[in-house]
């Protein structure tokens, strides 16, 4: 065995919860989600010469998440019969796209220094303005402003560079 088909099971485990909560939202029943995300661990396996060359491993587990997904609405397709955009839209797979973008976003922020983290959680996440900020950290208005602009562009160049293969 190699060392990418004994690194599946960990990885497996590190987004199980997650990637099941998400299959949850499709599939409206637990028991079917967890059946699902027992498939994917499998499917995973199957696919493990492939971690080496994944550069944004949550992304495409998401992606394989979501080929899951469809499968087992293309075999509940088949059961009764129904056309496949009945059920299961193409919006509702964009939107595993983009929980996948969101957490990688909110993961690349947590690795910003503290002060520009701070100053994009406080701005972009709360909602909290530029004047109230530099209040709250004790700064100028320039400064925070130029906080949130240094830290904006700091986790757009994080994003695209870790996160690219969900935007091709």
């Amino acid at each position: 065995m190699n060392e990418e088909c004994k690194a599946v099971f960990p990885i497996y485990l590190e987004f199980k919860d997650e990637i099941q909560h998400h299959i949850l939202k499709k599939v409206k029943s637990k028991e079917i989600a967890e059946d699902l995300t027992s498939q994917l661990a499998l499917k995973l396996y199957g696919m493990c010469e492939k971690l080496q060359d994944v550069k944004n491993l949550r992304a495409w587990l998401y992606r394989v998440a979501s080929n899951v997904v469809m499968d087992y609405f293309r075999d509940e397709q088949k059961k009764i019969n129904q056309p496949l955009a009945e059920s299961f839209s193409e919006e509702e797979d964009q939107e595993f796209v983009n929980i996948a973008a969101e957490n990688c976003v909110l993961k690349l922020l947590e690795q910003l220094p503290d002060k520009y983290r701070e100053a994009v959680r406080m701005s972009d996440l709360e909602g909290v303005n530029q004047k109230e900020i530099a209040e709250k950290l004790n700064i100028s208005y320039s400064a925070a402003k130029m906080r949130v602009q240094r830290g904006r562009e700091s986790l757009k160049s994080k994003f695209y560079e870790c996160c690219s293969c969900v935007l091709e």
